[in-house]
């Protein structure tokens, strides 16, 4: 079981929509995935478009001790959500008042006990091992009310959604309790100066204990717009590439479908134009990356300009190792 945070210092940026979509995806993917929704707008809970209701929130798991096992709620076959709260000042006075930091952390070992352990994915994927995929294999399901109380038997993904704060008790206890933080990135000035605080967030939380930092798994270009008269998006895309010590991700593209989704609660991958849209195609593209799957999805080509932008970043970085030699 893999826990993995979406996490940047900017708003807006796509850290829910990420967290959303990864988890989706994942599960379409025949995967076990639970969302923990630790952002303060709490709204991951669209996903339920069923009307059915969230006895319990992350505020009632933290604060009187209820299991994630037991308040998660399956909103899609295999994806879990465990609904978001807007207390965070309530959820902080409890951690810091009880004196446990690492309260969330010990509450992900509970759950990883109560589970039992899934097949590799080779096992249990027949398409693991093709050298292309794809977007067939991407199923997404409703549930009928008696799966959406039914608890989680194994989980592959703990995908946590995450505000924009680094200075509070339940960031630093999420923190304590994951494998890495995935970043959301618009290619905007605001954006780089973020990505880089918050690195150096990290890095001063974790100043006497460096080994238990969560690592940078990687960076999500996202919002990604090419147009005639502004080419600031291909600049900060080639820094990104030639100046990021961690993964950059493929760009995914400025879509509309994403806030008719939001709209209609619903899935991208449960959207008309899912079969058309590129920005989709690119999010199940990385998907597959996250999973470990070393393939590719049929169809989608890398954007000319990002390439661009990519060939550009390994020719200024080997340039400037020659002059440093």
């Amino acid at each position: 079981m893999r826990v993995i945070q979406i996490k940047s210092k900017k708003g807006g940026v796509g850290k829910s929509l990420y967290a959303r979509e990864f988890a989706q995806a994942l599960a379409a993917l025949g995967c076990s995935v639970l969302l923990i929704d630790g952002s303060e707008q709490a709204n991951d809970d669209i996903l339920e478009n069923r009307q059915r209701h969230f006895d319990t929130t992350l505020k009632e798991c933290i604060i009187n001790g209820v299991p994630f096992k037991s308040a998660a709620r399956q909103v899609r076959k295999r994806l879990w959500l465990i609904a978001g709260s807007r207390d965070h000042e309530d959820i902080n006075d409890f951690i810091r008042k009880e004196r446990y930091p690492y309260l969330i952390k010990d509450m992900i070992e509970d759950l990883r006990a109560a589970l039992t352990l899934p097949l590799s994915f080779e096992q249990r994927f027949s398409w693991w091992n093709n050298d292309k995929v794809n977007l067939g294999i991407f199923h997404l399901e409703p549930t009928t009310d008696e799966e959406f109380v039914a608890p989680p038997q194994s989980i592959d993904y703990v995908i946590v959604d995450a505000d924009a704060s680094t200075e509070d008790d339940i960031t630093f206890a999420l923190w304590d309790a994951i494998d890495g933080i995935l970043v959301p990135f618009e290619p905007t000035e605001l954006d780089w100066q973020s990505y880089h605080q918050l690195k150096e967030d990290l890095q001063k939380r974790y100043q006497r204990r460096p080994d238990q930092q969560p690592p940078i798994l990687g960076i999500l270009p996202n919002k990604v717009l090419h147009t005639s008269n502004n080419p600031t998006p291909l600049v900060y895309l080639k820094a990104l590439y030639r100046d990021a010590e961690e993964v950059v991700y493929q760009p995914v593209h400025w879509s509309k479908v994403f806030g008719e989704c939001l709209n209609q609660h619903i899935a991208s991958l449960e959207h008309p134009a899912v079969s058309s849209d590129r920005a989709i195609r690119e999010l199940c593209a990385i998907t597959l990356q996250l999973l470990g799957y070393e393939g590719e999805v049929a169809g989608l080509k890398f954007c000319d300009k990002c390439t661009d932008a990519l060939n550009q970043a390994m020719h200024e970085q080997q340039a400037y190792e020659e002059v440093a030699e």
